[in-house]
């Protein structure tokens, strides 16, 4: 993605897949929009509802990404592919797909990252075709006209499977080449970016595509990306009561997102929506994932409010939880008291996150003892993602 940031490329395919969530990488594809790049994802092979168990990067909550599913022959969601009513966006064909294979020669493959490349192929027409259209509205377009398919109906945002002639031709099928349609005045361009006005999205019901009602000022649009501000989320709230649009507040820095949910901090520690168990007035999420707090005990917690609350002693008092230096930790999922692991009386009732810290080669930790019994990956909640 550096490489993509740092060279202008417009778009990007992505037939791959797996691991948990990433800052890093979700950062990267945020910053990729910058350059007006699209990424396209597959959306995995485990016949998983995404939507329930995100699946990265397909999964990460970012506009310039468009995730794909796989269909079989007779337009059915294909039996490995996974699916999402709301973080799936379309399907193409990803079954007995006749493809190159390593070192040389042709096979037959299945998968999401066989549908991935078809929708990619459907960008860069459209791409090719209408070279000043921007990013949000190439996404548009291929994303708004799918071939409905039944199969796909609540399994993926659009129900349809993508469609190159309607994206790269004939946006509102009336027989006639959109290029056609525009300069025969069979359909208007209000921003004179290729695509018929009633092919473009519009987003907020009033009959006018979304981009007039920014380019006519009908509609704010504070962060530039060419979507009505209303449409967006916080667009039109303002929960600080400044005056502002809390995505402007937010997009002209008047107030942090540091944990990127589009609601200023400021209001969810008022609300006590999110914790700030310090006192800083930093979301303690945000003191987490941005370093200014440590969680050596990974219970979501900063050490400092851990060492404050009294159930994590420091007995050396070095601003270290106990936890976090001893060699031995007791798990026992029965245990009633402090739950702090030192003793079999306090033992951790849950075995992730002695596991995890026996993983980091900063905590001496050698041993964990476990009491006698059954452990699920999934905890006995049914999800074994988590």
């Amino acid at each position: 993605m550096e490489y993509v940031i740092d060279n202008g490329i417009k778009l990007s395919n992505n037939s791959w897949g797996g691991g948990p969530f990433s800052q890093a990488l979700y950062d990267a594809i945020a910053v990729s929009q910058g350059i007006g790049h699209l990424f396209v994802a597959a959306a995995g092979n485990c016949s998983f509802d995404n939507d329930l168990y995100p699946h990265y990067p397909s999964g990460y909550e970012l506009p310039n990404i468009i995730a794909v599913a796989a269909t079989d022959n007779d337009d059915n969601l294909a039996s490995f592919s996974n699916w999402g009513a709301t973080t799936v966006d379309l399907a193409a064909p990803g079954v007995d797909i006749y493809s190159t294979v390593p070192e040389s020669g042709y096979a037959y493959g299945n998968g999401t990252s066989m549908a991935t490349p078809h929708v990619t192929g459907v960008v860069a027409l459209v791409m090719g075709r209408l070279p000043t259209a921007s990013w949000q509205e190439v996404r548009d377009l291929v994303v708004m006209t799918v071939r409905p398919v039944d199969s796909l109906s609540g399994l993926t945002v659009t129900g349809g499977v993508v469609n190159a002639e309607a994206a790269a031709g004939d946006c509102n099928g009336n027989g006639v080449p959109d290029g056609d349609d525009i300069t025969g005045g069979t359909s208007a361009d209000c921003t004179g970016n290729g695509i018929p006005d009633e092919c473009e999205p519009d987003c907020n019901g009033n009959g006018v595509a979304d981009s007039c009602d920014v380019s006519e000022g009908t509609s704010e649009d504070c962060n530039n990306n060419g979507v009505p501000d209303d449409c967006e989320p916080g667009g039109t709230q303002d929960c600080n009561g400044n005056g502002i649009a809390d995505l402007c507040d937010i997009y002209m820095d008047f107030s942090e997102d540091c944990n990127y949910n589009f609601v200023p901090d400021e209001c969810e520690l008022a609300a006590g929506t999110e914790d700030d168990c310090n006192g800083n007035n930093v979301l303690d999420v945000c003191d987490l994932t941005g370093g200014t707090s440590l969680d050596c005990n990974e219970n979501g917690v900063p050490d400092e409010c851990d060492l404050v609350s009294g159930n994590w002693p420091d007995a050396d008092q070095n601003g270290i939880p106990d936890s976090c230096e001893v060699t031995r930790l007791f798990v026992n999922p029965e245990a009633t008291g402090l739950n702090n692991g030192l003793t079999w009386a306090n033992a951790l009732t849950d075995l992730a996150a002695p596991l995890v810290m026996a993983a980091n080669p900063e905590i001496p930790l050698t041993e964990i003892w476990v009491a006698a019994g059954t452990y699920k990956p999934d905890r006995g909640t049914g999800n074994r993602m988590e």
